[in-house]
């Protein structure tokens, strides 16, 4: 059970840094095309969202592999 929870959570973790990562492409592109502020702000709402998920999911990741090297 415990190792097909950490395999979960590295997936969710990995998918997390995946979303932030094109959030921030996104919101490059966005700033060197010069497009409006709006669209600035709604992509950086989106970054600052994928960046609190992913602080969550590794926040839980963490806490799971340090379980682990708990002694029982």
């Amino acid at each position: 059970m415990t190792e097909r929870l950490l395999k979960e959570t590295k997936i969710s973790r990995r998918d997390a840094k995946a979303a932030l990562t094109r959030a921030g492409k996104s919101l490059r592109h966005l700033t060197e095309s010069e497009r409006p502020g709006k669209e600035v702000r709604d992509i950086l709402s989106k970054v600052q969202e994928a960046y609190d998920k992913l602080i969550e999911n590794h926040e839980e990741f963490t806490t799971l592999t340090e379980d682990d090297k708990e002694p029982v």
